[in-house]
């Protein structure tokens, strides 16, 4: 007898994959995204990493954070 099991990571990226077919447009109210390609130090990079693994969120979301954190303070 076979025993499966899955790390949680692969779970939600199956649920994600399981659950792409029933997207739907974003509404004017939501923001829509756009895919940017930028160059960072790697000692940067690495820091940035450190941190998100910490706080236990993605590189993405800790640099939307980083970068609402500092417009907000701009304020």
């Amino acid at each position: 007898m076979t025993i499966n099991v899955r790390k949680p990571v692969e779970a939600r990226a199956e649920a994600f994959i399981a659950n792409a077919s029933h997207s739907r447009p974003a509404s004017p109210e939501e923001p829509t995204k756009t895919v940017v390609n930028i160059r960072f130090d790697t000692a940067l990079l690495g820091r940035v990493d450190a941190d998100a693994r910490r706080l236990g969120i993605s590189r993405t979301a800790w640099l939307h954070f980083a970068a609402n954190s500092m417009l907000d303070r701009a304020k």
